[in-house]
């Protein structure tokens, strides 16, 4: 290998935003059925306190949920314009989708839960 083809396979990987953008707009669907699924769960489980009003509630956290989502997007941008790419965050998309996820689904159920039991408690 010359020195050349060394310092081409080293060097950062240029920044993309329309296929970082792409990226993550094709898991987007994952994310959504994902979260979708735990909430629609969530509904089962409290099927007989489930009003109109949670409806008008349920369709405005599903759109902070997708605001959020974008975070994804905004973050490999930040790294890539502002940091330089020292982060190289491009690398680790499918690892941060699948925390993110995962945290988004473990946030419904928890604020769920909490919001029925502690909305509807006794005391």
């Amino acid at each position: 290998m010359n020195e050349d083809e060394f310092a081409e396979n080293t060097s950062p990987r240029p920044f993309d935003a329309k296929e970082s953008f792409r990226a993550w707009e094709k898991m987007r669907w994952i994310f959504n059925l994902a979260v979708g699924l735990v909430g629609v769960a969530c509904i089962a489980l409290y099927a007989n306190h489930f009003g109109r009003q949670d409806l008008i509630e349920l369709i405005a956290y599903g759109l902070v949920a997708n605001l959020f989502y974008f975070l994804g997007h905004w973050a490999e941008m930040f790294d890539q314009t502002v940091l330089n790419g020292k982060l190289g965050l491009y690398k680790f998309r499918i690892h941060i989708f699948i925390v993110g996820t995962v945290g988004s689904m473990l946030l419904t159920f928890l604020a769920t839960w909490a919001f029925y039991n502690f909305a509807t408690a006794p005391f």
